[in-house]
């Protein structure tokens, strides 16, 4: 290791030691708060409420959270309907889960950036892992981007399991 630095000098040491730091503050809270989860599942945050704190809270989540490095296994799709009547249609689904497993999935919507409903279902995974919750249909007068958070997490230990954005314009 004193060949490498001796050799890269100071400012590279420097950078080396800027970028060791950014990833110690940015990995250090996320690995705090899984361990927080497992350990103790009733002390988490309102993550798991279904009103509009919980779901500005999982918002913030995901966009704080680095994009998973394994194959996506949480999925969101919304479509935004004018005819008859403005509506829209969610749903969420995901691969890959744990087999045979109770879930909790929260389908938040926001419209324009703002809070506007959260839909909560429990499915179970089937033996391969698989999942889905019901069709969501939601009438709408708001002509703006429709946007859908699909997180899953396992019902029983309240282990996070991946989240999924989509979105629609009316």
């Amino acid at each position: 290791m004193r060949r490498v630095m001796h050799r890269v000098g100071r400012r590279a040491s420097a950078v080396l030691l800027v970028v060791v730091s950014v990833l110690a503050v940015t990995v250090a809270p996320a690995a705090a708060q899984d361990r927080q989860g497992e350990a103790d599942p009733a002390a988490s945050s309102d993550l798991f409420r279904a009103d509009e704190r919980g779901a500005l809270a999982r918002l913030a989540l995901a966009k704080s959270s680095p994009p998973q490095t394994m194959a996506a296994i949480v999925y969101a799709d919304i479509n935004c309907y004018n005819v008859p009547t403005m509506y829209v249609k969610d749903k969420g689904w995901g691969v890959d889960a744990q087999a045979n497993k109770q879930l909790e999935v929260f389908r938040d919507l926001f419209i324009d950036g703002q809070w506007w409903k959260t839909t909560t279902n429990w499915p179970y995974t089937s033996s391969t892992g698989s999942w889905s919750t019901p069709t969501g249909d939601h009438g709408t007068l708001i002509r703006k981007r429709h946007m859908l958070w699909v997180t899953a997490y396992y019902k029983a230990t309240n282990g996070y399991i991946g989240r999924a954005t989509d979105y629609c314009d009316m």
